[in-house]
C-alpha cells in the first residue's frame, strides 16, 4: 500500500530539493473510491489490459475517468481542465490523500502542479518537457483554455487554476515518462515509445493503459494516456470521460529522510520525517 518509486529530485521555491515518487502499482477502488470508476475494475484482457505486458503485481484496478461530471461518456459538460477534474479534486486529492497513513501523511507536501498542457506535436522528450513544464509553456495570454461545460470554445487562460494548481496529489507528467528510458532513446519522438527496447527499459512502463496530468491544450475534452505498447502519442489521445488506470504521484518534504533499506522492491527505502 505505501510502496512507490522516484520519479526524481526537483528544488522547491526554497531552493530545496522535493523527492517526487508515484505509486508503485495501479491504485484500486479502495485507493480512489466509487466516483469517477467506470462500472467494473479493470483486469488482464479488459479495457486493453494485456497480462503479458503487465509488469504490475495486481489481479485487478480500477480505471477512472480523467473528468467526468455526471459519470456518463457524453462530452456535453466535461473538459481537460485539472481544476475542473472530479479525479483530482475528490478521487486524488480527497479519498487517496485523507487514506494516507501518519506518519507518511505529513511527508506529503502541497506542490504547484503544472496543467498547461502539452500540444499535439510528435516530438522527443526535451520538447514536450519544455512545453509542459519549460520555455514553451503556455501562458495566460493563450487562448487554449475551457470553461466547463464549453469544451469547444476556447477562451484566454487565466494563470492560477488554468496553468497551474496546488494540491497534495497529481499524477506524472507525459516527459515524465518519456524521460524514464534509457537516455539514448531521449531524442526519439513521442511515437517512437512502443518499440520494445524503449519501453522495456522504461521503468515507469507498467504495460496498462492510464492517464497522465497533461491535457491537450489543443481540443477542450481531450487528455493525454499511456498506451499498453508503450506509445505516447498517436495511440493515447482520449476523451477525458474514457476509463484508464490511475497511479497517484505526490512530492515529498525535503525534511524526509532515508533511515533504512536499499532501495529495492524486496527491501525499500524506509522513510522519515
Amino acid at each position: 500500500k505505501n510502496l512507490y518509486r522516484i520519479i526524481g529530485l526537483f528544488k522547491n521555491d526554497s531552493d530545496e530539493y522535493e523527492a517526487k515518487i508515484i505509486k508503485a502499482d495501479a491504485a484500486t477502488k479502495e485507493d480512489l473510491g466509487d466516483e469517477l470508476a467506470i462500472e467494473n475494475s479493470a483486469y488482464y484482457g479488459n479495457y486493453g489490459y494485456d497480462k503479458a505486458n503487465y509488469k504490475g503485481k495486481l489481479t485487478t484496478f480500477a480505471s477512472y475517468y480523467w473528468n467526468s461530471t455526471n459519470g456518463t461518456n457524453s462530452s456535453s459538460n466535461n473538459v481537460n481542465m485539472w481544476a475542473a477534474s472530479n479525479l483530482n479534486t475528490k478521487n486524488l486529492n480527497e479519498t487517496y490523500y485523507n487514506a494516507i497513513e501518519e506518519p507518511y501523511k505529513s511527508m506529503v507536501v502541497e506542490h504547484e502542479w503544472q496543467v498547461g498542457g502539452y500540444t499535439n506535436s510528435n516530438v522527443d522528450a526535451r520538447r514536450i518537457y519544455n512545453i509542459e513544464l519549460g520555455t514553451e509553456k503556455l501562458t495566460s495570454s493563450s487562448k487554449n483554455c475551457y470553461d466547463q461545460g464549453n469544451p469547444s470554445s476556447p477562451r484566454e487562460c487565466s494563470g492560477q487554476n488554468d496553468l497551474t494548481y496546488n494540491a497534495h496529489v497529481g499524477l506524472m507528467y507525459l516527459s515524465d515518462y518519456m524521460y524514464g528510458t534509457l537516455p539514448k532513446y531521449w531524442p526519439t519522438n513521442a511515437s517512437g515509445h512502443s518499440g520494445d527496447d524503449i519501453k522495456d527499459n522504461d521503468w515507469l512502463y507498467l504495460g496498462i493503459t492510464e492517464w497522465t496530468i497533461s491535457r491537450s491544450s489543443m481540443e477542450g475534452d481531450i487528455a493525454r494516456c499511456l498506451s499498453t505498447t508503450g506509445d505516447v502519442f498517436s495511440y493515447p489521445t482520449y476523451n477525458v470521460y474514457s476509463g484508464r488506470g490511475i497511479r497517484p504521484v505526490v512530492y515529498l518534504s525535503s525534511g524526509v529522510k532515508i533511515t533504512g533499506g536499499s532501495g529495492t522492491e524486496t527491501d525499500p527505502f524506509k522513510l522519515e520525517i
